[in-house]
């Protein structure tokens, strides 16, 4: 019994000073807790990697430019992108990034970006399906996108001239 007690607490202790010291994976700080919702649902790392994604498996793919210190984007990851209903819909749709605006200026500019954030739905053919420039509400967003997201067949095949409702434009090669 006492051979127990003794194993529990040295255990005890080390699982102590792991979190006091530098696991961070097992420290669930505010800051770390955001970071994790953020890559639960923009798990591409790069838009080159959401692209190749979105491509392979024929899936559309939802880029959200942004920029360093912006309120309306954190207000839209806040709000929009952590209601349950605007995740389970991207989630069960869409290839999904989160870039800064900062690491692709090129196609922000070729795009016509004006402000941020600017959230692009793209079709696996490289069509702007629609472009969302600043806050959307997670309704607004929902109305928007869903609508578009719902039409399997364009998600998944050909080009559809009548669901484009932003600027035109094409992504990708």
């Amino acid at each position: 019994m006492r051979y127990r007690i003794e194993r529990l607490t040295i255990t005890s202790l080390v699982v102590c000073t792991l979190l006091a010291v530098g696991m961070p994976s097992l420290r669930a700080g505010e800051g770390d807790r955001e970071a994790f919702r953020r890559r639960a649902l923009f798990p591409h790392r790069t838009l080159e990697q959401a692209w190749q994604t979105a491509v392979a498996r024929r899936r559309p793919m939802l880029v959200l430019f942004s920029t360093d210190g912006c309120h309306f984007c954190t207000k839209m990851m806040n709000e929009t992108y952590s209601h349950p209903g605007v995740q389970r819909m991207l989630r069960e749709h869409v290839e999904t990034v989160k870039v800064n605006a900062r690491d692709y200026p090129a196609v922000g500019e070729r795009l016509g970006i004006r402000g941020y954030p600017t959230t692009l739905l793209v079709s696996p053919d490289g069509n702007v399906m629609d472009a969302i420039e600043g806050f959307a509400s997670a309704k607004a967003f929902t109305g928007r996108i869903g609508p578009l997201l719902k039409n399997a067949g364009y998600a998944t095949s050909a080009r559809d001239e009548n669901t484009r409702t932003a600027r035109a434009g094409r992504v990708g090669s």
